[in-house]
């Protein structure tokens, strides 16, 4: 039977449709005329992250959104995910082991299945613990837009949604017509200064990006190539173990990107396909240091077939097939085999159907502006082989299984109704996991432009299901859930000028979190009771002629909210483990001359940010306070160098080279991971369209 379904998954998963078909090719927007561009074209900008497949406006979709368009991120200067990611509120970074770095949202720790990444419809967890690394990983010169949901998705995305969800949206071949290459190197400073580390050690990044795309008019095609290969260093300062063992990282914390992507569409047919090999090294483990560094390594081949059938007017049905193989954490260096609980070899499998319906039953009536509804049907098949370690048996927990498979079947109905008044939507959506359970989770919105005026008022529900990983150690634990109530308030009382202000509650029950048991020897995952934050989010947003500015800050607490231990920090009732309570941002970016741009950017993470460390002489975890951050960069680009199409980018990131520090958001006795220092980087590119 399983071979079966490794036939079928040959192909994709579900379509995410940004423009109608038989609509005329987008027009490839030049860099050099972002000075042209306006606030009001920036929020008429349609996206469908937040009701897929309905796109609209910004102001007018129902979720609180964060959007930044290529100009935007190419004037940024950002050098990865981690970089674009800071300028989002509510969203900080944290580590865990093997020098991984997560995300954290509105003062939650959303590693392990509460924070879905899309790069085109691909999902970028690892699905052994539902969890997206951060880092050198995905190429920015390849995003055409970057949109946030910083809310729970659940309704439209399922389990992997609860806390936010992050869609990447490439350049596809209308956006290229013709090839754009780029290469960067960046040179990490305070190991040539502090360390007197060798020169080719203490590099920041060197990578390498290349992509093709072109439209055929005559056939319908359109085809994309993409290819992204490098190396980074996850820091070039020294770590210290929970045992007080130092160690340097350059050279011995690589973070490698290898990525290859195929598109291919032909009259509402949709091809993609996505191979990566993340590979990272590592010393510091579990916690404590091991005598030398190890790869750790992240194989994923992700296929989607999804086809656009219109049999009515209004009406576009979405039949969608995927399959994805992959190996997470894979490490079988043979020197791996000296340390416990290290060498780690499992594969996983994941078939996707999926069915979509999106219907515009009424548009441009004279009570009613628009009627529109989605409905949905999704099943899913999870396999997973480990010849090693194995999974817990759930009908004898004694016993282990070398491979488990899991099934889960999922309907979602949502209904959008527009009229002159207020705008509405309702939608809910049921999944069953054949071992987990079933969960049900609702969602409504209402809300309304006025002129220069918008509200937004949600309140949602949202689940996440244990991974398999989770499933493995401990087969009784049930989806934890999650409810959230926003309101989103926004006014643009001058030409160019945008503010927003934005509350949330967040309620998580039967939080899923990892627990070892000293005594018992044992370790695994519990539903825990409670935990959750709430608090505010702000910005305001400038864009006129050459400058544009944006400022933001976010603002949680967990008053009343947590009943986790292992997330508590002892005193402080009033925050969480590793997130800051105050973050805020500042950038601006002026056009110097027609073809040069300057943007400086400053983050401000507050103190009352705690970590554990090293332990005491008694073998007591010590907690601390880290230190205020401040993290300033500074980018130059000239566009146009020599010849129409080459252009040039030079960058200072963290210029005051603060000790980056990513706490462990759990106490699990893991010290701080050191960040990178002060980077020099250096960037070449050439945009070759058709003639």
């Amino acid at each position: 039977m399983r071979c079966a379904w490794v036939l079928l998954g040959v192909l994709g998963t579900p379509l995410v449709t940004y423009a109608e078909e038989g609509a005329p090719p987008p027009q490839e927007a030049d860099f050099s005329d972002f000075a042209d561009l306006a606030l009001e074209e920036l929020l008429a900008v349609r996206v469908d992250v937040a009701s897929r497949g309905q796109a609209r406006p910004i102001r007018e979709a129902p979720g609180v959104l964060t959007v930044l368009t290529r100009e935007e991120i190419e004037q940024s200067g950002a050098r990865d995910l981690l970089d674009l990611l800071r300028m989002v509120p509510g969203f900080q970074f944290g580590t865990d082991t093997y020098s991984s770095v997560y995300a954290g949202v509105r003062g939650l720790w959303a590693a392990d299945g509460k924070l879905l990444v899309l790069l085109d419809g691909h999902d970028l967890t690892e699905q052994a613990y539902n969890s997206v690394l951060l880092g050198n990983r995905v190429p920015v010169d390849w995003i055409e837009r970057l949109e946030v949901i910083r809310g729970p998705g659940s309704v439209q995305y399922g389990d992997a949604a609860e806390l936010a969800v992050v869609n990447l949206v490439t350049r596809q071949a209308g956006e290229l017509q013709g090839m754009a290459l780029r290469g960067e190197y960046g040179q990490l400073m305070h190991g040539l200064v502090a360390d007197g580390q060798p020169f080719g050690e203490t590099y920041g990044r060197r990578n390498l990006s290349l992509q093709w795309g072109q439209r055929f008019p005559e056939s319908g095609l359109s085809a994309r190539i993409g290819l992204y290969a490098g190396q980074g260093n996850r820091s070039d300062r020294t770590y210290t173990d929970a045992l007080g063992e130092r160690y340097h990282m350059a050279g011995q914390a690589a973070d490698d990107p290898l990525l290859a992507s195929l598109a291919l569409d032909w009259r509402g047919l949709e091809l993609r396909y996505l191979f990566e090999q993340y590979h990272l090294t590592q010393r510091d483990g579990w916690g404590e240091n091991q005598a030398e560094a190890l790869p750790a390594d992240f194989t994923t081949s992700s296929l989607r077939l999804a086809y656009a059938w219109r049999p009515a007017e209004g009406l576009v049905v979405r039949p969608s097939l995927s399959h994805v193989w992959q190996k997470p954490w894979q490490t079988t260096d043979e020197r791996a085999a000296a340390y416990e609980d290290v060498t780690f070899d499992p594969t996983f499998h994941r078939l996707r159907l999926g069915l979509v319906a999106d219907w515009t039953a009424l548009e441009g009536g004279p009570w009613v502006d628009r009627l529109a509804l989605l409905a949905g049907a999704e099943y899913r098949y999870d396999w997973a082989q480990d010849e090693l370690y194995g999974f817990a048996d759930p009908d004898d927990p004694a016993r282990t299984l070398s491979e488990v498979a899991y099934h889960d079947v999922a309907l979602f109905l949502e209904a959008s109704l527009a009229t002159p008044w207020i705008d509405a939507t309702v939608g809910a959506r049921y999944e069953h996991h054949s071992l987990s359970g079933s969960s049900f989770v609702p969602r409504a919105v209402l809300q309304e432009v006025y002129g220069p005026f918008h509200w937004k008022a949600l309140v949602s529900q949202a689940f996440r299901n244990p991974s398999i990983m989770n499933l493995a150690y401990t087969p009784d634990v049930v989806p934890e859930k999650t409810t959230v109530y926003e309101l989103e308030l926004g006014l643009q009382p001058v030409e160019g000028l945008m503010l927003t202000l934005s509350g949330f509650d967040i309620t998580v029950e039967h939080p899923i979190v990892y627990y070892w048991d000293d005594a018992a020897g044992s370790e695994g995952y519990r539903n825990y009771p409670q935990t959750g934050s709430r608090g505010l989010e702000a910005e305001i947003r400038y864009l006129r002629g050459i400058w544009s500015a944006r400022l933001t800050y976010s603002f949680y607490d967990v008053v009343g909210k947590n009943r986790v231990d292992t997330f508590r920090v002892p005193g402080a009732r009033h925050v969480l483990l590793g997130m800051a309570p105050h973050k805020a941002s500042l950038e601006g970016s002026v056009r110097v001359l027609e073809d040069l741009s300057l943007r400086a950017g400053l983050t401000f993470l507050s103190d009352q940010r705690w970590a554990y460390g090293p332990y005491d002489a008694d073998g007591n975890a010590t907690l601390r306070e880290l230190p205020e951050l401040w993290l300033l960069d500074v980018y130059l680009r000239y566009d146009h160098l020599f010849t129409r199409g080459l252009w040039l980018g030079l960058g200072l990131y963290n210029l005051l080279d603060q000790r980056v520090e990513y706490a462990q958001p759990y106490d699990n006795g893991h010290p701080p991971l050191p960040g990178q220092s002060l980077e020099v980087l250096l960037r070449l590119g050439y945009d070759l369209p058709l003639e």
